[in-house]
């Protein structure tokens, strides 16, 4: 029985008799479809990246994979860094704008959620639409990027060059508020 789906819609007669098993412990496929939106979705055919993930992997891993280029057919995305100049305040500041990912209906939007991975979500086959999108905060992105790299550094897999390039972009963004 997969119990990512309902369970009325499982097949089973009802008053059938079920034995329960110990999953393996080996991480199942599953295909991942990103939907990125506009306007980046523009340089992407069909304005969706799909690549198939272990279901034991983080959400989070799971973007830094779309960025790569590996996973996006060799187009670099920035999921998880990006900034917008708050016009209002006139400091000239970048602030952190923040991956919303769209799950079957759940929204997940910070940084405990996307360390979750497909399986704890119920994904450990088949295939997943996440609908990507961004939402601003009040969180200067240095600030956001120094976060990122203490919060998500014990978790990475890739420890080493996803959080040399997190810390490189949050040196470019302190850098670049700095001359502004």
């Amino acid at each position: 029985v997969d119990l990512s789906v309902p369970f009325r819609t499982s097949g089973l007669a009802g008053g059938a008799k079920l034995e329960l098993v110990l999953r393996s412990k080996t991480p199942s496929a599953v295909q991942i479809a990103l939907q990125i939106p506009q306007p980046d979705a523009k340089e992407i055919p069909g304005g969706r990246l799909i690549k198939k993930f272990p279901s034991d992997l983080t959400l989070w891993k799971v973007m830094r994979q779309f960025e790569s280029g590996e996973a996006s057919a060799g187009k670099n995305v920035n999921i998880t860094a990006r900034g917008y100049a708050n016009t209002t305040s006139g400091s000239g500041q970048l602030y952190y704008e923040t991956p919303v990912l769209n799950i079957m209906g759940r929204e997940f939007s910070s940084f405990p959620e996307f360390q979750k991975t497909l399986a704890q979500l119920g994904h450990n086959s088949g295939n997943v639409l996440i609908r990507l999108g961004y939402k601003r905060t009040e969180q200067t992105l240095f600030e956001a990027m120094e976060k990122i790299s203490t919060y998500f550094k014990d978790g990475e897999e890739n420890s080493g060059s996803d959080v040399k390039v997190d810390e490189t972009k949050a040196e470019e963004a302190r850098e670049e508020s700095q001359q502004q």
